[in-house]
């Protein structure tokens, strides 16, 4: 009984499209990014998935893409940051 109501609270709290695809990816995403730079908290993920939450129910796949897309970009850039440091500091040894 008490994982039938749980699973009700949960359904009813996270409608089914914003678990599904890149959704559930990006709430993965988020989690691991903030577990790597120490931010992580439940509160923190119950405002991300609000914010998806209010994105009309048709748009929030595309919402989630765009989001993970930018997610991607910013990874790429502190890669790219990182790989200028480094070069900075071998030109600077000398």
């Amino acid at each position: 009984m008490k994982k039938v109501v749980l699973a009700s609270l949960i359904a009813a709290a996270f409608p089914a499209v914003a678990l599904a695809g890149s959704c559930d990816d990006y709430y993965k995403k988020a989690e691991e990014d903030l577990k790597k730079d120490g931010n992580y908290s439940e509160q923190a993920m119950k405002i991300i998935k609000d914010q998806v939450a209010a994105v009309p129910a048709d748009q929030q796949e595309t919402f989630c893409k765009t989001a993970l897309e930018a997610f991607g970009a910013t990874d790429k850039a502190d890669s790219n940051d990182k790989d200028d440091a480094e070069e900075k500091e071998d030109a600077a040894k000398g």
